[in-house]
């Protein structure tokens, strides 16, 4: 008997839901709004940005020497109505940066004129999304960093090996 076709699907398909931050920025009130993996991506208090914060704000948070870069991406995706996918740091409240890709795309009236941006955004070093990596592989380097972190020492050498093991089958093809 064969496996259930849709169970197959969800079981090679992993959960994002916790990894991705999702916002919108209206155009015409220059106000941006997002969902609380949005504002811990950014460092961003939650309470404000749903009631929206001028774009200046969010973009004041991104790193001196990816802002231009990404201000183009963005101008370009507003006036061309093209898909939107960049990477830049954002500037955490520890001091340290974090690097985000964000999607998108501006939506417009039916008249052409642009409306909203939208979109959403992943920690690039970790989400599936940019990685590539499978659910058991994103699972168990979270539980090798935390092993690290609790100096469980054994427990991160078994934690290596498991991803080794991964590795090898990612390459191999099995």
């Amino acid at each position: 008997m064969g496996k259930d076709p849709e169970l197959l699907q969800k079981s090679q398909c992993p959960d994002l839901s916790g990894e991705m931050g999702f916002y919108t920025w209206n155009l015409s009130s220059d106000r941006c709004f997002g969902d609380d993996v949005f504002t811990r991506l950014f460092s961003l208090d939650l309470r404000d940005v749903k009631e929206g914060v001028p774009i200046e704000q969010i973009l004041a948070r991104v790193w001196d020497q990816d802002r231009p870069r990404l201000a183009r991406a963005i101008h370009q995706a507003i006036t061309s109505g093209s898909f939107y996918t960049e990477t830049y740091h954002v500037l955490q409240r520890s001091g340290g940066y974090r690097e985000i890709t964000a999607f998108g795309r501006c939506l417009r009236f039916s008249d052409g004129t642009p409306s909203h941006y939208t979109g959403f955004v992943v920690d690039a070093s970790t989400s599936p999304v940019v990685t590539g990596e499978t659910p058991i592989e994103v699972h168990s380097r979270a539980a090798l960093r935390l092993a690290e972190d609790q100096g469980l020492s054994l427990a991160a050498r078994y934690l290596r090996s498991v991803l080794g093991v991964l590795d090898g089958d990612a390459r191999s093809g099995s």
